[in-house]
């Protein structure tokens, strides 16, 4: 019988971690918001470039601190990682009028960018997650969408996940290095085995 390495056994009891989390809709609402309110002077800014805001805020705190700021799930499209919340929490805070979406053209591309109508309210966050949260910002501000859409396409949970399928908070600590079959493999019967292959709809 062959024995999980010791950084086999750290991603199993961070995954088991994992299905503990829950989403917090309030805290991903007012991320959304504040998120917003800091790049309205970024031209780049729009639903892709805050969907890799949200991911990497997310994921990074979840590798620093043991826990993810919103709880949202991510999954894989396209562009890269989506949170599977993002369309009920827009629309949300556009019914309470906190915010509004703009469609515009931008190098050639339609650009969906959440403007919002009041200031966030970021009572509920840590220290820690603003710090996350502002580091984050702070380095894709200026930054294209498609930089930061290839940015996440290296990580290794977009990867080795399928079109629609949930990037587990786990795989962050697999380092972003060229996959073999069997990398694959063994990333998939992780989240199998803890339930985490799930597919789900985003925008």
């Amino acid at each position: 019988m062959k024995l999980p390495s010791a950084r086999e056994s750290k991603i199993m009891s961070q995954a088991h971690r994992e299905a503990q989390f829950s989403y917090d809709e309030r805290k991903f609402k007012e991320l959304l918001l504040y998120v917003s309110s800091r790049l309205q002077g970024d031209p780049s800014f729009g639903a892709t470039k805050l969907n890799k805001i949200l991911f990497f805020a997310d994921m990074s705190h979840y590798a620093e601190h043991g826990t993810p700021i919103t709880g949202a799930t991510y999954v894989k499209r396209p562009f890269g990682p989506v949170p599977k919340q993002l369309l009920p929490a827009r629309q949300a805070l556009i019914a309470e009028e906190r915010a509004t979406l703009v469609k515009r053209r931008h190098m050639g591309a339609l650009q969906k960018r959440l403007v919002n109508l009041g200031e966030p309210e970021l009572e509920a966050f840590s220290a820690t997650e603003l710090g996350m949260i502002d580091e984050v910002i702070e380095y894709f501000d200026g930054m294209s969408a498609g930089k930061a859409s290839r940015m996440s396409h290296r990580l290794v949970g977009w990867q080795i996940m399928d079109e629609g399928e949930t990037i587990p908070y786990h795989l962050i600590f697999i380092e972003p290095l060229p996959l073999t079959e069997d990398d694959v493999k063994t990333g998939r019967a992780l989240a199998e085995k803890h339930d985490l292959l799930t597919t789900g709809t985003a925008a």
